[in-house]
């Protein structure tokens, strides 16, 4: 669940709701001491908006012009509560007016309009112009945990998940805009299925570790 891989500049996920918004903050004032051209971005639910951390962290980066993209995933559920039990504004991006940096509200379930907001906050970002909150309006597939029964969703958005598929939106609209096939787009498919058959097969093989692995990478003051 919480992935990271260092290499690529995914720096990991964790267990504290919100924690993601510093994170992102020390990532990004990293960047701005080292002098590197990037931009951090820091992904978290319209839960999460609401915790200290995330007011501090989008505070500081607003002071210090830090290169950060606050991006919101904003399902209309955090755990079990609806958004409007739980956030006094109807748009997430209203906060970042508070702050003094660009606050914009995006459909999340279409990749195009995502990839375009992101990529002029992260031009911006670069440009040393600061951060931008992002709020990705989407829909929660499933529960908050295995086995939730999701009695707090009505039976439409219980029953009828795949009217809002992304990728099927994606698939039909990249036919029209960088001319995919119907075949290219199976290959594709099928490719990302070997790779993940791979991956299961690698890890199934692995034997288990080292009880002595359990002191690994563990910090003694």
């Amino acid at each position: 669940m919480h992935i990271a891989d260092v290499s690529k500049g995914v720096l990991g996920a964790n267990g504290i709701v919100g924690q993601s918004t510093g994170l992102g903050l020390g990532a990004a004032l990293s960047l701005q001491v080292r002098g590197l051209a990037h931009c951090a971005v820091a992904f978290f639910g319209e839960g999460a908006s609401s915790t200290g951390i995330a007011h501090e962290a989008m505070n500081m980066a607003a002071i210090w012009r830090l290169p950060i993209v606050f991006f919101c995933e904003s399902n209309r559920y955090a755990e079990l509560s609806p958004y409007s039990a739980h956030v006094s504004v109807p748009s997430i991006t209203a906060r970042a007016a508070g702050y003094g940096f660009p606050g914009v509200q995006v459909d999340g379930e279409d990749v195009f309009e995502v990839y375009e907001a992101v990529s002029q906050a992260a031009q911006r970002a670069r440009r040393g112009e600061g951060p931008t909150l992002i709020e990705a309006k989407t829909s929660r597939w499933h529960g908050h945990y295995e086995g939730d029964p999701q009695v707090y969703k009505t039976a439409d958005e219980r029953d009828n998940p795949s009217r809002f598929d992304p990728l099927v939106r994606f698939e039909r609209e990249a036919v029209g805009i960088v001319d995919f096939t119907a075949a290219e787009l199976e290959a594709i498919r099928r490719e990302a299925r070997a790779r993940i058959d791979d991956a299961v097969q690698w890890a199934s093989s692995l034997s288990e570790p080292a009880p002595a692995a359990l002191l690994e990478d563990v910090y003694e003051g």
